[in-house]
């Protein structure tokens, strides 16, 4: 995060958004770096809180726009709410649904989903990875 910080987001600050080379480079895509380190240090709550200060809407890239969504899901999993985890699946869903099919953090998150949830949300999950054509692999694993 240090790094982020001190050296990425002030250099993305002078670049705005842009897509050279497709890199995606700028705050918005820095930012959603920087969420995604706070996940992965279990820091879900900060992650979350963080998310609520970045627009995503100048990404160009589907891609990061479905990272983005599984990101948000993933954050909220861990903070036990499995409803709002289960609105940004299906939003990842819309954006990049062969994301969801072979990321294995996307399958943890349904996982988590499945076994957290109400009876309503559950049933969306499962259509869900039905729609995704990974059903055998989530609820067998």
């Amino acid at each position: 995060m240090e790094w982020i910080n001190d050296r990425a987001a002030p250099l993305a600050e002078k670049t705005g958004e842009t897509n050279v080379g497709r890199t995606c480079f700028g705050p918005s895509n820095v930012a959603l770096h920087a969420v995604g380190i706070e996940l992965e240090d279990g820091q879900a709550a900060s992650a979350l809180a963080l998310a609520d200060r970045i627009d995503t809407s100048p990404l160009a890239s589907r891609e990061r726009h479905t990272t983005w969504s599984l990101d948000l899901a993933r954050g909220h999993i861990l903070r036990f709410d499995p409803g709002a985890a289960m609105l940004y699946l299906l939003q990842a869903e819309t954006t990049g649904s062969e994301d969801l099919r072979y990321n294995s953090d996307a399958h943890d998150t349904l996982r988590r989903v499945l076994h957290r949830a109400r009876p309503s949300i559950r049933t969306q999950a499962v259509g869900l990875t039905r729609r995704l054509g990974i059903e055998e692999v989530i609820l067998t694993g």
